[in-house]
């Protein structure tokens, strides 16, 4: 027999063993007899292959209450199990970024339970302890600083079990007006592949692991009427052919403090009822919304009313606690001409960019293009698997070159993984001379999982460059997002409507255009002359129209941290400028603690690796902030259990449901978990060796979302076919000669 003959008989023998060994006998033992057509809902198998269960029905009550700039938020979610076994329920959910997340009450019946914040391992050992034992309990943990989970245990056959999750969280003023989001769905994140030498991140240690986050969980059996889940890093994503599910019902208490001019919600209907000129009351419009897409509200003052300056303040445990918004100089008063500036536009053209995020993209950068002057330069990068850009280097803004450049954005096509490292080596691959000013405008959804490692190769390679980002879609990372442009020194832009594009870019570009104050520098002038702990601690360049907020802690048992000043000075282009600030008029306001603890653990975390690589100290001091703060963290989490009594009887089996989530509004599922395809656009791919990629350490492989899942059914239904016929082949191999 030939020898390339013999290598595909023992290949394809091989195949035949596994088809022998894990074929229909195999598969036969796995399949479970689905519900009857008529059945609605996500089912499930359990341990045994005749369980099939329902996956517990989720609805959330949100109630955001705003005074000034702080907002305190309850959220109520009502687990129902529909199915006649007992239950475990898991849901990934979002929260804003930058939320302190400090209250879980578990409410069963007349009874309400407070959690206790707990090192992760800890909470998770009492969970599993009780959820074993048949006592009803729940656990809020959190995966990201905006992606968190609840488990609920033992919810019994028809059974209704209440959480109330609360936090509070700081509402940004920018451009004029007060803006608060709300996000209610967590989009797929794309998880880079191993070949990219990215940053390490230790594995977690046995007492803070992510069982309580990354669960496999239970896998959802097919149903005749719908399509498979989607599965990413976070859990089962619903199709959206199967409709929406997880309804929202959501009300706004706003006490803004100065006359209001307009209240406007960007992607909901809403009834407002004005109380009174500073204050009014929002709801939705249609009553409870699938939870699809981000809550996004915004309020604009009288212009007579607009803040120049804002201390709020609040004492706990003998130190003041303060939260302090600087106004940028006027517009009318930044008379330094512009410096030249060479601008490097990189767009995302992965799969979860596909439909509206991936056109908003295309136009933001043709408008940003268009608005360049013959001293400007610029280049265009854009990126999926690959990173490609359109120049070499940045040329200059000539007609010809500019005509180029949107010839090449309109050829733009969304598929295919979301390697965004590249794309930023490549965008920071050279610096501008001390003549010019270097900006880096990032378009994309920030669909990524890889966020602290991003953040990281930033501050490593940014130089002089300034990075402003610019999140498009209907669920952005906003925590990414807002993390890259501060580690960038830039600021972060929004788009979420075609209507607001024009509006938003000409604001960012009006930035861009005109100098920054860069080199920002804070002197405090306290009563005892302390120096107070200040988050962050590099304060980021100002911009026209965008504050900078910061928190600080001073240790004072007499509160005589409400007094004094501080001086803020920096460059205004060329020249020196500086303003004095009185700390006078402090407002007091709850829950300013918890955002100052919220923002010293963001300090920490962002500071590893880069200027603080000890992974274990980092740990240990987010770990001491979130215990004395009481908030959840990757490393702390809340638990509560009913000790009241066991409920489920012992001889009664518990399963696990993970529920879906809702694809976002305006996202393919198809391009988000469908095969890696992209086209070009006439653009040339960066070379790998041209990309200066420093390794820190061993980097981490985790699933990618944009895997092309339809080929690889097809390849394997192939080789069982093959397997197939080479063991019909084999059993007349004796009387084949060879």
């Amino acid at each position: 027999m030939p020898i390339f003959a013999r290598f595909t008989t023992y290949v394809s023998g091989f195949s035949a063993a596994l088809f022998a060994t894990f074929g229909p006998q195999a598969l036969a033992a796995s399949v479970v007899a689905p519900p009857s057509p008529e059945a609605a809902g996500l089912f499930f198998r359990g341990e045994t292959a005749d369980v099939v269960f329902e996956a517990p029905v989720l609805s959330s009550d949100i109630e955001i209450d705003i005074t000034a700039d702080i907002a305190r938020v309850t959220i109520v979610q009502r687990f129902r199990n529909p199915s006649k076994v007992w239950l475990e329920g898991i849901y990934v959910f979002p929260l804003p970024e930058r939320s302190a997340v400090d209250r879980l009450l578990l409410r069963v019946g007349e009874r309400t339970i407070e959690g206790e914040i707990l090192e992760k391992g800890e909470a998770e050992k009492a969970y599993t302890a009780a959820r074993e034992a048949g006592r009803r309990a729940s656990l809020l943990s959190s995966a990201r600083p905006n992606v968190f989970s609840t488990r609920i245990a033992n919810i019994g056959p028809g059974e209704e079990v209440v959480v109330e999750i609360g936090y509070q969280d700081q509402v940004p003023f920018a451009d004029g007006e007060w803006s608060y989001r709300f996000p209610l769905v967590v989009a797929p994140r794309y998880t880079p592949t191993a070949s990219l030498p990215l940053i390490a991140v230790p594995p977690p240690r046995g007492d803070e692991g992510q069982s309580g986050d990354r669960s496999p969980g239970p896998q959802p059996i097919g149903l005749s009427q719908s399509t498979a889940q989607g599965r990413d890093l976070f859990g089962p994503v619903r199709h959206s052919d199967e409709g929406a599910i997880n309804p929202v019902s959501l009300a706004v208490s706003l006490d803004a403090g100065v006359t209001l001019a307009d209240i406007h919600s960007a992607h909901h209907p809403v009834e407002i009822a004005r109380d009174d000129d500073t204050s009014a009351s929002i709801s939705l419009a249609e009553g409870p919304v699938p939870a699809d897409r981000d809550f996004v509200l915004t309020w604009r003052p009288a212009p007579a009313d607009a803040p120049r300056i804002g201390v709020f303040a609040e004492a706990q445990a003998g130190s003041s606690h303060l939260l302090v918004t600087l106004m940028p100089p006027d517009a009318e008063t930044w008379d330094v001409s512009g410096l030249p500036r060479d601008l490097v536009l990189v767009i995302d053209k992965s799969g979860s960019m596909h439909g509206p995020a991936i056109e908003g993209a295309r136009a933001a950068a043709a408008m940003a293009l268009r608005r360049l002057t013959t001293n400007d330069r610029f280049n265009l990068i854009a990126f999926d698997n690959e990173t490609r850009r359109l120049f070499d280097d940045v040329v200059p803004a000539t007609a010809d070159h500019v005509e180029q450049a949107l010839a090449a954005l309109a050829s733009l096509n969304a598929n295919g993984g979301t390697e965004m490292a590249a794309a930023l080596d490549a965008a920071f691959a050279a610096q501008a001379p001390q003549d010019r000013l270097r900006q880096v405008v990032f378009v994309t959804d920030g669909a990524v999982s890889n966020e602290a490692q991003l953040a990281a190769l930033i501050e490593r390679r940014l130089g002089t460059t300034r990075l402003f980002t610019v999140g498009v879609g209907s669920a952005p990372n906003a925590h990414f997002m807002r993390r890259a442009a501060e580690a960038g020194r830039g600021t972060f832009t929004y788009i979420d409507r075609a209507e607001t594009l024009v509006p938003e870019m000409t604001a960012l570009h009006d930035k861009l255009e005109r100098p920054a104050l860069t080199d920002v520098r804070i002197r405090w002038e306290l009563p005892d002359g302390g120096t107070p702990e200040v988050y962050p601690a590099t304060v980021p360049d100002l911009y026209i129209g965008d504050p900078v907020s910061f928190t600080a802690r001073v240790d004072d048992a007499d509160g005589s941290g409400f007094e004094g000043q501080l001086t803020v000075s920096g460059r205004l282009g060329d020249r020196p400028w500086s303003t004095v600030v009185p700390i006078r008029d402090v407002r007091n306001a709850e829950g300013v603690a918890g955002i100052w603890g919220r923002s010293k653990v963001a300090g920490l975390r962002n500071a590893y690796p880069v200027r603080q690589p000890d992974w274990e100290a980092m740990r240990l001091a987010v770990l001491d902030t979130a215990l004395r703060y009481g908030l959840v963290t990757e490393f702390t989490s809340l638990v509560a259990i009913d000790e009241s009594e066991i409920a489920r009887p012992s001889d009664e089996q518990a399963e696990t449901a993970e529920i879906a989530r809702n694809l976002p509004h305006g996202m393919d599922y198809e391009k988000a978990f469908g095969a890696d395809a992209f086209g070009p656009g006439g653009m040339a791919p960066v070379p790998a060796d041209a990309l200066q990629r420093a390794a820190f350490g061993q980097a981490i492989a985790l699933p990618a979302t944009a895997t092309p899942a339809p080929a690889l059914i097809i390849a394997g239904a192939v080789l069982l076919l093959m397997g197939v016929i080479v063991l019909l082949a084999l059993r007349r191999r004796s009387t084949v000669p060879c």
